[in-house]
């Protein structure tokens, strides 16, 4: 098997191959061409570079690795040279792999460690976050790094990633439901709806511009009244979307579910929906409705719920999370877990980095423990919605 690297920009052109291997390996809108180009655009900048591997056989491609590099200052002395996926600054993605023919998966590793051990000199950490458990090709590299001249280490054992199998009907769906969980929804519905509220969901390209408008001055106006920026008060971002929602080829559709009155919009959901699959993205709405009655987070999950059963999706995904409000929806609620992983070799300096980010890692989990919160649903401070972006920060700024 061959490995091409590429480092241009320009010289990335390879959408329809790019989604066909997303589509068989990891349906999945973070690792789309349309993502994962659109970031580099915005989030690209001096120190950091391209750093795609290509794996074909023949003539056919059959393998990405989809990276940029950045060198950190260990210390502020000491440079470790690391290489992170494209698209983990601000988007806070999720279910991260290779792409990949999964029939393929052990030819590719074997590739992948060659490369790195014959290149040993150009990387001293490679960060593998957010990885999906039941990727083949982390399988296969934990079967197949022993004995080699690198070494992979997890690091964190996993983010929860709560997800909804969806049945083929809402009626069923909502049966379901715990019956005082109903009642909270039956009755939140009533309460908009004496007050002149309707909901609305917005699918339409035309439209999507003003959609996300109103979702970026609610998202905001939410966490201003936390005293925090949000993050989208970053240009890039805003950048970096709206390019999304121009997009006419991406497979994955963006879908806006709103509370509109004949005035304006108060609250705003952003998602994503794929031919399978469904991503609940972020959430925004006008403080001064929250509360206990109205239920202007649950409402709008409910009606997005409702729309993913009616397109036949296979599964609605809360991304990354452990918030309550993920794990109202019982039964129905199921767990993923994403684990981190770190790449490195026997030089000093990958030896230190490995080292160190081992144990900021414990410290920060000992930290989140003295603090009283863990791992559970239940001992998680009660949100509506979390500022996504904010978790993807910490990776590339170390």
């Amino acid at each position: 098997m061959n490995v091409r690297v590429i480092t241009d920009y320009q010289k990335v052109n390879l959408r329809d191959q790019w989604n066909s291997l997303v589509a068989k390996c990891n349906d999945n809108f973070f690792l789309t061409y349309e993502v994962v180009s659109a970031w580099w655009r915005h989030f690209s900048r001096n120190g950091r570079e391209l750093r795609i591997l290509l794996f074909e056989k023949g003539d056919e491609l059959v393998g990405i690795a989809p990276f940029f590099t950045e060198t950190i200052r260990m210390a502020s002395i000491l440079p470790a040279k690391c290489w992170y996926w494209l698209g983990v600054e601000r988007l806070s993605p999720d279910h991260m792999d290779l792409i990949y023919s999964p029939e393929h998966a052990e030819e590719l590793v074997d590739a992948f460690i060659q490369y790195l051990e014959s290149h040993i000199d150009e990387w001293d950490a490679i960060h593998l976050q957010f990885m999906r458990e039941e990727s083949a090709f982390l399988t296969a590299l934990l079967k197949r790094i022993h004995g080699r001249k690198i070494f992979l280490r997890k690091y964190h054992t996993g983010e929860v990633c709560p997800f909804i199998s969806l049945p083929e009907s809402y009626e069923t769906f909502y049966e379901k439901l715990k019956g005082s969980f109903r009642y909270r929804l039956r009755r939140g519905y009533k309460e908009w709806q004496r007050r002149n509220f309707t909901f609305q969901y917005n699918d339409d390209s035309k439209k999507l511009a003003a959609s996300f408008k109103n979702f970026v001055r609610l998202h905001q106006m939410r966490w201003q009244m936390q005293g925090k920026q949000g993050n989208f008060h970053l240009s890039n971002l805003i950048d970096f979307h709206q390019e999304i929602l121009h997009s006419r080829d991406i497979p994955w559709k963006p879908v806006f579910f709103e509370i509109v009155n004949e005035h304006d919009v108060v609250a705003s959901l952003y998602t994503f929906m794929s031919s399978s699959k469904f991503f609940y993205y972020q959430m925004g709405y006008d403080p001064k409705y929250r509360q206990n009655r109205l239920l202007p987070g649950k409402l709008l999950l409910d009606q997005a719920i409702r729309f993913a059963i009616s397109k036949r999706l296979k599964e609605f995904d809360f991304l990354r999370g452990n918030e309550r409000y993920k794990f109202e929806w019982k039964p129905w609620v199921s767990v993923r877990r994403e684990p981190s992983y770190l790449l490195f070799h026997q030089s000093f300096a990958s030896l230190l980095y490995a080292a160190g980010k081992v144990l900021r890692y414990k410290a920060a989990r000992k930290l989140k423990r003295s603090n009283g919160f863990s791992n559970s649903p239940l001992t998680q401070p009660p949100s509506e919605t979390i500022d996504r972006g904010a978790l993807a920060i910490m990776s590339c700024n170390e």
